[in-house]
């Protein structure tokens, strides 16, 4: 469905449910007059316009009734049927709908947290859409427009660009119900993320006990910095181990993941592989590696086979993700799994909270990480 087929307004239908709800907990009063648009419209803080437009999706779904010259009415309960309270009977409301909200390539990160938000949406009888762009303007024109997107509620991944920040914050200051896979330019948006900074701690502790060596890390550009906090884990590991200069271990690729030429799988570990090359050239061998996701790793697989070194032998490497590749390459890729199902199950919930009003934002959600010991260390 494209955003210029949706005719509701997500404004107008979180009304719609708060209305509802003060209907349902006795506020309104079976055959009851509304008050009046003036009084409603100052009671719930919303515009006239966005008022009759949910009070327009109340009617059609029975939940009020017109009447000429009198204004609207809380429908009395016929048999069988009770209208408000605990025993309401069965509800033709229009289902609460969240989101994902994704500019990226089809990879399992994002479908393993779409699929995560849907198992929420289906346990919890609600409706859960996906907008997965290859693109960032196409992302970011529907988030300007959410009023006019088929949902309450979205789950955003942010990168770290100016023009995210403006739509993130015109979407705070609307009050639409917003979660971040990360924290940004400190805008009070919940959270739901991985715990990066405890997984790369462990990864790197874990090379650093075992080959007694320091640990060199391939990470992304200061000015794309959204790993910052697999580069916290790594410092912090490496100054407790008691190793001077931390800094002067980390290679940084040349492209931020912003940039779309690189996100296919033929060339998303290009930049990396590029580094990898620059790297293993001036570094003493036997070497340890911790590669701040699975595509570095992946690049830095490739530069050993052209320099003709051996992984697992001439160099230890830990990626990050647990992606399935991990399992693919040869040696089989030791790597921090996060469990991004229960990130997108933790996600809607999130969501679903911030749509009912049950909970205030922001709210910051960490999911554990595993590490995965396999043959490449």
């Amino acid at each position: 469905m494209s955003i210029t087929e949706i005719t509701y307004n997500s404004k107008a239908v979180r009304l719609s449910r708060q209305i509802l709800r003060d209907i349902e907990d006795g506020h309104y009063k079976p055959g009851s007059l509304l008050p009046i648009q003036s009084d409603m419209v100052g009671r719930y803080g919303a515009s006239r316009s966005t008022l009759r437009r949910a009070m327009a999706i109340l009617t059609e779904e029975g939940k009020l009734q017109k009447h000429p010259k009198r204004g609207a009415v809380v429908p009395v309960a016929t048999k069988g049927q009770v209208v408000g309270g605990a025993n309401r009977g069965v509800s033709t409301a229009r289902k609460v709908t969240i989101s994902a909200a994704w500019a990226a390539m089809t990879d399992w990160p994002a479908v393993r947290i779409f699929e995560g938000m849907k198992a929420y949406a289906d346990q919890h009888d609600l409706e859960f859409h996906g907008l997965l762009c290859e693109d960032h303007e196409r992302l970011l024109e529907a988030l300007e427009n959410f009023e006019s997107y088929p949902a309450e509620g979205v789950f955003v991944y942010p990168y770290q660009h100016e023009r995210y920040r403006q739509v993130l914050t015109g979407l705070v200051e609307r009050g639409v119900p917003v979660v971040a896979c990360r924290s940004l330019w400190d805008l009070p948006i919940s959270t739901v993320r991985s715990d990066d900074r405890m997984g790369a701690y462990q990864a790197v502790h874990y090379l650093i006990e075992k080959y007694r060596r320091p640990v060199w890390f391939i990470g992304e550009p200061r000015e794309g910095e959204l790993a910052g906090d697999r580069r916290l884990g790594h410092h912090a590991a490496m100054a407790d181990a008691g190793f001077d200069n931390v800094e002067g271990h980390v290679w940084r690729v040349s492209v931020p993941d912003i940039d779309v030429r690189y996100w296919g799988s033929e060339k998303r570990w290009l930049p990396s592989y590029q580094t990898a090359l620059r790297m293993l050239e001036t570094i003493e061998l036997p070497a340890s590696v911790y590669c701040f996701n699975d595509w570095s790793a992946r690049g830095l697989y490739k530069a050993a086979l052209d320099r003709g070194l051996v992984v697992g032998k001439d160099l230890a490497v830990v990626g990050n993700d647990g992606l399935p590749l991990a399992t693919m390459v040869k040696p089989s890729l030791t790597t921090v799994h996060a469990d991004y199902d229960k990130a997108g199950y933790e996600a809607g919930r999130l969501i679903h909270g911030l749509i009912e009003g049950t909970v205030r934002p922001p709210v910051h959600i960490c999911i554990p990480v595993e590490l995965i010991r396999r043959e490449s260390a």
